[in-house]
């Protein structure tokens, strides 16, 4: 008697994302593409922002309230998190336009507070409970003016702020050199946090195109987000050249 072929289903295991900053911008444009990446049904994507997300992202587990630079906000709402992540995307930010000498001294204690110390803070304590798994990669947002030689008036306490996030991503590199991390730094974006101060979208859109030459889209910058992630390069840089990112 012939014995009957008996096949057994193992799916493929799940992996999880978890994107800082998700509720705009360009987290949001990354949450999106992660949930309706191929095979997305094999995605759990997961989102920390202190403000509610601008649009239903559909395939979305769960948006967290987070404050990136609370200790107790990011250890309670990263442990909710059933199982170890596989991507970590670092993105949270905030800015001012102020002069260096022009910003009250709170407003760039928290500008600071959300973009240097809540990177570090994010990646440590995903460090401290474990919730990389092996192979999992680590993407951080920084800026392109985090590596700009001219300070100026213009942006300075800002520009400070990604100084030190780009000094981080490399002690990162040189502290962990067996996590996969890498360091992106977008030109300029066309977002709602950048948009604000001025009378219009339109009107920074125009100022914007005559510093920078070209304004990228957060789809665009999500995209290369993706692309560096599964590289084999640990940055990817703005360059207004050639009008894309080169990685290396």
């Amino acid at each position: 008697m012939e014995l009957a072929q008996v096949f057994v289903y193992n799916p493929a295991p799940m992996e999880r994302a978890l994107v800082t900053g998700g509720s705009s911008g360009i987290g949001l444009a990354l949450t999106k593409k992660l949930t309706s990446r191929k095979g997305n049904e094999q995605m759990e994507v997961h989102s920390f922002d202190v403000q509610k997300p601008r649009q239903r992202v559909r395939g979305l587990i769960a948006h967290t309230p987070v404050d990136v630079s609370k200790e107790d906000q990011v250890a309670e709402a990263m442990q909710s998190i059933q199982g170890q992540l596989h991507y970590l995307f670092v993105n949270a930010g905030i800015l001012s336009r102020k002069g260096l000498f022009e910003i009250p001294p709170e407003e760039f204690q928290r500008m600071i507070n959300v973009n240097f110390f809540g990177s570090w803070l994010t990646l440590k304590t995903a460090l401290d409970q474990n919730m990389l798994a092996p192979d999992a990669k680590v993407v951080q947002t920084c800026s392109i003016v985090g590596i700009e030689d001219d300070l100026g008036m213009a942006l300075a306490p800002y520009k400070l702020s990604k100084q030190g996030v780009h000094a981080y991503g490399k002690a990162v590199h040189a502290v962990l050199p067996d996590v996969d991390f890498k360091v992106i730094y977008p030109g300029s974006v066309d977002t709602p946090m950048v948009n604000e101060g001025f009378a219009s979208r339109r009107q920074w859109l125009k100022q914007a195109k005559e510093k920078w030459g070209y304004v990228s889209s957060p789809e665009e910058v999500a995209d290369a987000m993706l692309n560096l992630a599964e590289s084999d390069a640990r940055r990817a840089i703005w360059n207004s050249m050639t009008e894309e990112f080169d990685f290396d």
